[in-house]
């Protein structure tokens, strides 16, 4: 809104308020009229249109009146020298062009100026716009939310009460559009704004279908915090099909072999793991000696028992507790693996990754100290991870749309236990 006002040469004090005398004489602000807002505007718009015109001819009149006296004195001087005319005309056509350019753009930003001005409806669309743009988005998203779509912040809404919510996204929703509906009802409005503004509106009944009641509410938070999660995780985009040794039929090479006398390790209170079964595969190389582990992951939440299959290469040595000591064996290894690739947000990450969770890799801190860390929040994976990826979702595939083996399709082939 302060940006158009100040291209049109307008304060936002002096639009919004006039200087009046009361019976007794004193001097006050009194808000304007919509009427004299439209009227300022108009004004305003045609003052520096004029202006920026005027500007614009007598740059053109200084540029060739130059051009005529330059070539004028070229003729005293030089008689025919028909290089100097062709370049200094070379020189004139740039700089013309120059100024066509930079009172085009004046003009088009005094334009959308007063198009984004010019009417209530239009300037009720502008301040929304502009307050929308400014809210902060604590998500990281690619795309905006549907509270922001409204004009609202998700941690704002959510600290109201549930029906006072209601109220006033179903009051802003309302207000914004009665505008939209006002600005198109005017039939001297530009098409291309026309069409901004219808795309405005439908995204508009979108964010509202979405956030308009609690239920709407918390379902449509479940998908923003899962999407946050798959933008964050997903690394679908790294799936590469050409690690993996496929025969002339497209078959892929992998066996799966379920563990015999695994055992369930209690890592505290609240979390036990279990190696179910390893997933073995013939890379592009043609090495053979290439497997996946497939972990059962068992824990409590709020006194129900929840299990989830994930797939790592996790040394379940390093997190035993030594019978002497009573101490951990890898501490820094142990920490990584339980409050790290095994809490909710990576299990549930790993769902978009077919249950690929990824690995814990060592490394060095500044002071040479070794620490561990989770790699599935890596920008982009090992050749390896690619294809542990690869393998996993091959073999997930094939378990939710067939579990028969047919030929020519993937199959599996027998191997030992890794």
């Amino acid at each position: 809104m302060d940006e158009y006002l100040k291209i049109l040469g307008l304060g936002e004090k002096s639009f919004n308020y006039k200087l009046i005398k009361d019976n007794g004489g004193s001097i006050k602000l009194e808000s304007r009229s919509e009427y004299e807002k439209d009227k300022i505007i108009k004004e305003a718009y045609d003052n520096i249109y004029t202006q920026i015109n005027n500007e614009y001819n007598e740059e053109l009149k200084v540029l060739e009146n130059e051009f005529t006296i330059s070539n004028n004195a070229s003729e005293i001087k030089y008689n025919k020298i028909i290089n100097f005319e062709v370049k200094n005309k070379s020189r004139y056509e740039i700089r013309k062009k120059a100024i066509i350019t930079k009172y085009s753009e004046k003009t088009k930003k005094i334009i959308k100026a007063y198009n984004s001005m010019r009417t209530f409806a239009m300037r009720e669309i502008t301040a929304f716009n502009s307050f929308r743009s400014k809210i902060k988005e604590n998500r990281k998203l690619r795309y905006p939310t549907a509270y922001k779509g409204l004009g609202f912040s998700e941690e704002y809404i959510n600290s109201l009460p549930k029906e006072r919510a209601n109220e006033i996204i179903k009051e802003k929703y309302l207000k914004i559009m009665q505008a939209f509906e006002s600005a198109l009802s005017d039939n001297s409005l530009l098409s291309e704004e026309r069409e901004k503004i219808k795309l405005l509106q439908n995204s508009c009944k979108e964010s509202y279908k979405y956030i308009s009641n609690v239920d709407m509410r918390k379902k449509y938070t479940e998908f923003l915090d899962n999407m946050e999660l798959k933008e964050k995780y997903s690394k679908f985009s790294q799936y590469n099909p050409q690690l993996i040794y496929s025969d002339d039929t497209g078959g892929y090479r992998i066996l799966k072999k379920d563990s015999k006398n695994s055992v369930e390790i209690p890592l505290n209170d609240n979390l036990i793991i279990k190696k179910v079964a390893s997933l073995s595969y013939i890379n592009a190389t043609g090495t053979l000696n290439s497997y996946i582990n497939q972990y059962e992951i068992k824990r409590k939440s709020y006194d129900e028992e929840k299990i989830d299959y994930i797939f790592s290469d996790i040394n379940l040595q390093q997190l035993e507790t030594d019978e002497k000591t009573g101490k951990l064996i890898n501490p820094q290894y142990y920490h990584c693996v339980v409050n790290e690739l095994l809490s909710e947000e990576m299990i549930k990450a790993s769902k978009f990754n077919s249950g690929y969770i990824g690995l814990v890799e060592s490394v060095n801190n500044v002071d040479g100290e070794e620490r561990y860390c989770t790699t599935l929040q890596n920008k982009k994976l090992s050749q390896t991870e690619q294809e542990y990826l690869t393998v996993v979702t091959i073999y997930e595939n094939k378990q939710q749309n067939n579990n028969e083996v047919k030929d020519g399709d993937n199959y599996y082939i027998e191997g030992e236990e890794r």
